[in-house]
């Protein structure tokens, strides 16, 4: 079985995908219905040994119900269906000849009645977990663009890190369905690491939006005990990226160590679109997320309720950037910026909501304005170290900063058109 993981990861991070495509099929002109082929235009990309290894799934989802049809291994992947009118999804499940999830594909097509509609599918590489052994297995023979489905709740024997990946490779992790929940095992006690080590320049996504495979909610729950130095949730290295999407939560995690991070620590990139940090802690800095020297892009999503000495939500130390697109920070808490504690380049645009956020330096470090912002307020600023009379608070092109000045609180205080403070 470990052999075929491997043999079809590299036929897949070649880049050998399957094409699934519907083409023209006779109509059920008597009922009015719309009809579905789906097959494959021949093998170029497979040799007929990894052909013949496959049985394919198949199910259609729309106006009536579901509709389902196997096809055995070894025979070639061709079937018609009529189908009534709207809106179908397809989806197309392959298997080894030993029974393991091996692609995953879907495409939404809308049939009209007494018309063909074409549906193009792409399979992906996938691999189905339920344990701690599987998911290792898995990263160990994960090729590019390789989707890790987490069927059961998973309890770590240690951590996983991408030293077995291909370098520059993009694995997904995301939930099959419900809830599906990774905590330490009971072999995984204080001092043993993180939960993910992303390093050797790769790349983890967690979530799959959009998939009908993926529609679960995957959850890293920290367990609410002490652990080791540099033992967030996630720690990303540089020239590693940590991707985070809807459907996916960080949470529990007490990191009571010097080097700060409760949820995700960074040193290479981190892209928040989704998802949620929540209930984290970090004795020194960083309660959700500790930006060390790399990148933290937040475009959407919630960091909430986390707690640490300085920046309870987020702590951009000596980090490239912070950049706020969107998303929500708020109800975190720490004695030194509750929500965000900034001390290099932070900006904020869009639907961006952050509540209390320390401005290290007063008149040095600045919140710079790349766009028009929604909220209102979008910050509230807390002056920890506080403000002298025109110390500049806000950045950016004087007119944005002159259209969005009032977005903001101030401490002590106001800001001006200009984005300087006034007493």
């Amino acid at each position: 079985m470990k052999y075929l993981s491997k043999r079809y990861c590299a036929f897949f991070a070649a880049g050998l995908a399957f094409v699934l495509f519907s083409c023209f099929a006779p109509l059920d002109g008597k009922n009015g219905n719309g009809s579905i082929t789906i097959g494959i235009p021949g093998r170029s990309a497979v040799t007929a040994a990894e052909a013949a290894d496959f049985s394919y799934a198949i199910s259609l989802t729309g106006p009536g119900g579901e509709i389902t049809h196997l096809i055995s291994r070894g025979q070639s992947l061709f079937w018609s269906v009529s189908v009534l009118p709207g809106l179908w999804t397809v989806m197309v499940r392959a298997y080894t000849g030993g029974g393991a999830l091996r692609g995953t594909g879907y495409d939404h097509v809308m049939v009209t009645a007494g018309d063909a509609a074409e549906a193009r599918i792409t399979l992906t590489p996938t691999t189905a977990v339920y344990n701690y052994a599987q998911l290792a297995a898995a990263f160990e023979t994960a090729g590019d663009g390789e989707l890790i489905l987490v069927c059961g709740d998973v309890k770590l024997d240690n951590l996983l890190d991408f030293a077995g990946v291909p370098p520059g490779a993009v694995v997904t992790l995301a939930a099959d369905a419900g809830t599906r929940t990774i905590t330490r095992g009971s072999s995984y006690t204080a001092g043993d690491g993180c939960f993910f080590l992303v390093n050797g320049d790769g790349n983890l996504v967690l979530g799959a939006p959009g998939s009908p495979f993926a529609a679960g909610t995957l959850v890293l729950d920290g367990g609410d005990f002490y652990v080791a130095p540099m033992n967030a949730l996630i720690v990303v290295l540089a020239g590693s990226q940590l991707i985070m999407n809807d459907n996916t939560v960080l949470q529990n995690n007490d990191n009571g160590a010097s080097s700060g991070g409760g949820g995700v620590l960074v040193d290479g990139v981190f892209t928040m679109n989704g998802g949620t940090i929540r209930g984290n802690s970090a004795s020194s800095s960083g309660g959700g997320v500790l930006v060390n020297v790399g990148v933290f892009t937040m475009n959407g999503g919630t960091i909430r309720g986390n707690r640490s000495n300085a920046g309870g939500g987020v702590l951009l130390a000596a980090g490239d950037g912070f950049y706020m697109n969107g998303g929500t920070i708020q109800e975190n808490t720490a004695p030194s910026g509750p929500g965000a504690s900034v001390r290099g380049t932070f900006t904020m645009s869009g639907n961006a909501l952050a509540d209390n956020v320390d401005l290290a330096t007063p008149g040095t470090t600045v919140i710079t304005i790349t766009g028009d912002l929604t909220h209102n307020p979008a910050a509230n600023i807390t002056g920890g170290f506080g403000f002298s009379s025109s110390d500049q608070i806000l950045g950016g092109s004087p007119a944005l900063v002159a259209r969005n000045y009032r977005r903001f609180r101030v401490s002590g205080g106001r800001i001006d058109s200009s984005g300087k403070f006034q007493p």
